[in-house]
């Protein structure tokens, strides 16, 4: 897998990640933990990606 085929894969995981937030936000019964994770997750990657696209 080259570096940037590697970065358009996190970046689909990151707006698949955003998908999920909007859902859980628009969600009454979601609670504050699970939209807490998803946005930990979505930094964790978007940490991931930049470090990859500034190694380029």
């Amino acid at each position: 897998m080259t570096v940037q085929s590697h970065i358009q894969a996190l970046v689909k995981k990151h707006a698949n990640l955003e998908h999920q937030l909007s859902e859980a936000n628009a969600s009454p019964s979601t609670d504050d933990a699970t939209i807490s994770a998803i946005k930990r997750r979505k930094l964790v990657l978007k940490d991931q990606i930049e470090g990859l696209r500034t190694a380029l």
